[in-house]
């Protein structure tokens, strides 16, 4: 074989080699470029992710301050109203062991209008109440034209109505104008005064003005 048949095949399998070369070297860098736009997506998708995740942890975090601040003002509002239920239960026991004292439905009364329903000695007092209601008489709730002598105390939550006295009344054996009744003169001296409780018992209409049974210990 001549020198330039030799150099032709050698050109020729430089040239193969060549092409080899640049087929293995376009199939890495393709490769190369695919694997980095895939790991470039891959980071953006990571950083994407946690940037939301940091976004979630930031809001998370807001919400759970803020709970912490609710949480501190409930407590702070709670303790100070034990305070307040802690003086005023302190005068509650005061105006309880005035109506011991007293041993009066009056005293009574007044400390169920200052005590709520559930109170240690709410059901007490009116039970004591009840038991001191022993005598019984009559007297004008309103007159003939509707003035109020007595008005319910709406406020004590009991199965009774304790009325409390707007006017000064003589307690009578019955009640005026009503033919059932033969006796109505007064009971001795014994006198509904403003501002005491009598239990009311029953209610009678003579005319305008309205009656009633009730039973107290005055």
């Amino acid at each position: 074989m001549s020198k330039i048949s030799e150099l032709i095949v050698e050109i020729e399998k430089t040239e193969k080699r060549s092409r080899l070369i640049a087929i293995v070297l376009s199939t890495i860098i393709i490769g190369f470029v695919i694997v980095t736009g895939y790991l470039i997506n891959e980071q953006i998708k990571d950083e994407y992710v946690i940037e939301v995740q940091k976004s979630d942890l930031e809001i998370q975090k807001a919400e759970l301050q803020k709970i912490v601040i609710e949480l501190k003002e409930k407590d702070s509002l709670l303790t100070a109203q034990n305070t307040r239920l802690r003086e005023v239960q302190g005068r509650l026991d005061n105006y309880w062991n005035e109506a011991l004292k007293s041993n009066k439905i009056k005293e009574y009364a007044d400390y169920l209008l200052k005590a709520i329903k559930g109170d240690e000695h709410y059901d007490e007092a009116i039970d004591r109440m009840n038991k001191l209601a022993k005598k019984s008489g009559f007297v004008q709730i309103t007159d003939s034209n509707g003035t109020p002598y007595l008005t319910p105390i709406k406020k004590i939550d009991s199965d009774v109505t304790f009325y409390i006295a707007k006017k000064a009344m003589r307690i009578r054996y019955g009640v005026i104008g009503d033919p059932r009744f033969s006796r109505t003169s007064q009971i001795g001296n014994r006198v509904v005064r403003v501002n005491d409780v009598v239990r009311l018992d029953e209610k009678f209409k003579t005319g305008r003005a309205e009656w009633a049974k009730i039973s107290h210990d005055l």
